[in-house]
């Protein structure tokens, strides 16, 4: 049985013979996330709520001297916009995790050399992956 200090050299090895600086920074980024991950995201959230709500505040504004309607019907055809264009972005977030999980799990799959009438199986988990870390952004950024 090898020695946990020899694998972790073999571990190390690939990491740097397989990673460009880009991986490294992704890296260097879930460490981040692993250990200070309820600070970081705290302060993403509250950049994202003051930044959504000085665009809906100048929306607000430029519908109200355009169209010459009252602030609350300013306001309603904001919120109605945002909801269009989150749903817009969820649905484009949602395609891109589950391509990515999908190829993920390809690998694993091609790695494992499941039989030919077994690889349906890869594209299952990716769907749920997707859907429930959209899920979990949107709770996230809702409350």
């Amino acid at each position: 049985m090898r020695r946990v200090s020899d694998k972790l050299n073999d571990w190390l090895f690939w990491i740097k013979a397989k990673l460009d600086e880009r991986m490294v920074a992704l890296l260097i980024g879930i460490v981040v996330m692993l250990f200070f991950g309820d600070v970081v995201l705290g302060w993403i959230g509250t950049l994202l709520h003051y930044l959504i709500e000085v665009l809906e505040l100048g929306l607000e504004h430029l519908i109200e001297a355009i169209f010459h309607v009252s602030q609350r019907a300013a306001q309603i055809l904001t919120a109605w916009t945002g909801l269009f264009i989150f749903l817009i972005l969820g649905w484009f977030v949602f395609r891109k995790v589950r391509a990515l999980l999908r190829d993920w799990i390809a690998l694993y799959v091609d790695g494992l050399n499941l039989y030919p009438s077994r690889r349906w199986f890869r594209h299952k988990p990716a769907v749920y992956a997707g859907m429930l870390a959209a899920v979990a952004l949107v709770i996230f950024f809702q409350f």
